[in-house]
């Protein structure tokens, strides 16, 4: 919400050095981690736990991990070009942009607050259908339905996100597969943006919204077993 305002007051500079200067309070907090290794009890008591394979429906839900964020970098990184090719100007772009991030920020706040309860089959149903349905309609030449439709596509990442960590996080104690899934996630949003690129230089912005839909469908269906088995344990 503040980058317009900064933007155009001190220039993009300014911008960077504000997002520098968020690095701050995280190094000064680091001497404060805990220093001691906690373990999960009966999960790390010899190196075999360790070097045991993962389970297949941990890989599988890393594939989808990576999947979705593909999915989700490819389109995110188009909104605005998508806003501009249905024929809004640049203040009714930033707009939305601003509505976008705060919702955003405020669906975030939500996931927080309701903890565990985000890893659950009910959650990635809701998240799922959320973000289709902002995916759906965000080629819409009126400018209300295209803000609607990004803030649902905004309003669903958390929700994804802290479903698919969760259930791996619940699936594996040692914690091996949960930084698997953080590599899954970094590696699917570069590769989507570059991905998105090329169907949109060779098939139009449709692609992205079908790359999405598709990316988010096989998200959840990977998901389904490590939920499935969390819920009977």
């Amino acid at each position: 919400l503040a980058i317009p305002a900064v933007e155009s007051h001190f220039g993009w500079a300014m911008v960077y050095v504000g997002f520098g200067m968020l690095a701050l309070p995280v190094i000064a907090l680091m001497g404060r981690l805990p220093a001691v290794r906690h373990t999960v009890a009966g999960a790390l008591n010899t190196g075999d736990r360790i070097r045991h394979p993962l389970h297949p429906s941990e890989w599988l839900a890393l594939a989808g991990t990576a999947a979705f964020f593909l999915g989700q970098g490819a389109l995110y990184t188009f909104i605005e070009r998508v806003g501009a090719t249905s024929g809004f100007d640049k203040e009714a772009i930033e707009h939305s942009l601003s509505v976008f991030a705060l919702v955003g920020f405020l669906s975030s706040f939500a996931v927080l607050l309701l903890g565990p309860r985000v890893t659950s089959l009910l959650a990635l149903t809701v998240g799922a259908l959320t973000n289709l349905a902002g995916t759906l309609a965000v080629m819409s030449a009126d400018h209300r339905t295209y803000t609607v439709a990004i803030c649902l596509f905004y309003v669903s990442l958390p929700i994804i996100a802290t479903c698919q960590f969760g259930a791996i996080a619940r699936a594996d104690p040692t914690g091996r597969t949960a930084v698997y899934a953080s590599t899954a996630t970094f590696g699917g949003f570069a590769i989507g943006p570059y991905l998105g690129g090329i169907l949109v230089e060779r098939f139009g912005f449709a692609a992205l919204q079908a790359l999405d839909i598709g990316m988010v469908i096989f998200a959840a269906i990977t998901l389904l077993p490590l939920l499935r088995n969390g819920r009977s344990q």
